[in-house]
């Protein structure tokens, strides 16, 4: 899986001992496995953040932040729709649906402004 192979996940777990850091590798990829798609983003960004923090951990954390959303509802024209899904298609994750795509783009938006 590339998460594995990412220079900051490889790094950490390099720091490991070599038995451990395939304890991690492996529990991490089962919690995948086992994550609906939905949330398996957030996993793998927390994942990202600190892989030597206990796997269930992260997975408790991101599926706990997933129940607080609030859904926020509003009406957009046809070529914003538009440019959303190719935002979607365009993300190479097969798991996004619109409220996915919606969402990253929302963060993007905030963090480009300080937010």
């Amino acid at each position: 899986m590339p998460i594995l192979n990412d220079p900051k996940v490889r790094e950490k777990l390099e720091k490991l001992p070599l038995e451990n850091a395939q304890k991690v590798r492996e529990e991490f990829l089962k919690t995948y496995a086992k994550t609906e798609p939905k949330h398996r983003r957030g996993l793998k960004e927390s994942f990202v953040l600190d892989p030597t923090r206990p796997v269930i951990d992260i997975a408790r954390e991101v599926e706990r932040e997933r129940t607080l959303q609030v859904v926020v509802a509003f009406k957009a024209p046809p070529e914003l729709v538009d440019r959303i899904e190719q935002h979607k298609r365009a993300s190479g994750t097969d798991a996004w649906n619109r409220s996915e795509a919606v969402k990253d783009l929302v963060e993007r938006g905030l963090k480009s402004v300080g937010l």
